[in-house]
């Protein structure tokens, strides 16, 4: 069926575009002595090709994500846990120093992590931040 459609559309477009007729209609696909007919073959062989194209790597990633997704069903909850946080407050929290008084006594280039207030201070300066992008964005 898609052969004979094939077919059809070669003959519409030879009689529209030449007003000639390439006798495609009853020739077989590759026995055309014609290389306008030919060319034309391919070229719908090559757009067939391109055009299913996105839809195997759609079906593709599809598959590729399924498994993916069971593979971190199938984790266990505490590795889920474990795992490191990427999120801009998850970093912040993860890098809180564990004794301040101890970090506050050290030289400035000797301190590891950010205070709670650090913390408190660049959590806020995101908020006002996105806040104002989100404020004129909306007016």
């Amino acid at each position: 069926m898609v052969e004979q459609s094939h077919r059809l559309l070669l003959a519409v477009f030879c009689f529209i575009a030449c007003n000639c007729d390439l006798k495609t209609l009853v020739d077989s696909p590759g026995s055309s002595k014609n290389e306008l007919a030919q060319a034309l073959y391919s070229l719908m062989n090559a757009m067939q090709t391109i055009l299913q194209l996105p839809i195997l790597l759609s079906r593709i990633f599809r598959f590729l994500e399924e498994k993916k997704i069971d593979t971190e069903l199938n984790m266990i909850s505490e590795m889920r846990a474990e795992r490191k946080r990427i999120s801009f407050i998850g970093s912040l929290v993860t890098s809180l120093q564990k004794d301040e008084k101890l970090e506050a006594s050290k030289l400035k280039e000797e301190k590891k992590g950010v205070s709670r207030i650090e913390v408190m201070h660049e959590m806020l300066s995101s908020l006002a931040a996105s806040y104002g992008t989100a404020s004129a964005s909306l007016s």
